[in-house]
């Protein structure tokens, strides 16, 4: 008989209920990210549920990084101990990589509309071969 259990705080759930449900011995929760440089790392930990003086609560058990960079290369290391500072600082990262291509796009894009402009006034008040020979007679 399987039993179901739904709590929004798997770490106040009853005791016997959890004992009664063998696929509610664990939870895992995976995050993922990618880096501006290609790189995908995937943290996967398996929180465990496990009787304590307060009651039952969830403590991570096992934990994987799967890291995976442009190339196709894979590696796996265990998730740091600070995991969520960890996590903080490679979205900051991404967050701060972000900022600096719109910063960078933004500039392009200025840059690319005065040029328009500049050769549209080129245009209008000098022909083809009055630019030319001005560029000429400053190269004697």
């Amino acid at each position: 008989m399987k039993t179901s259990l739904t709590t929004k705080h798997p770490e106040q759930a009853p005791a016997k209920k959890i004992a009664e449900n063998k696929n509610m011995n664990s939870e895992i929760k995976t995050w993922t990210i990618t880096l501006p440089d290609g790189t995908t790392i995937v943290d996967e930990i398996e929180f465990g549920y496990v009787l304590s003086a307060t009651g039952v609560t969830l403590s991570p058990q096992r934990n994987r990084r799967t890291v995976t960079t442009p190339d196709g290369e894979e590696s796996t290391v265990a998730v740091p101990e600070n995991y969520e500072q960890n996590r903080r600082d490679l979205e900051a990262i991404n967050a701060e990589w972000k900022r600096a291509e719109e910063k960078f796009s933004l500039q392009n894009s200025k840059r690319e509309e005065r040029y328009v402009l500049y050769k549209a006034w080129l245009e209008e008040h000098l022909d083809g071969n009055v630019l030319s020979s001005l560029l000429f007679s400053f190269a004697k």
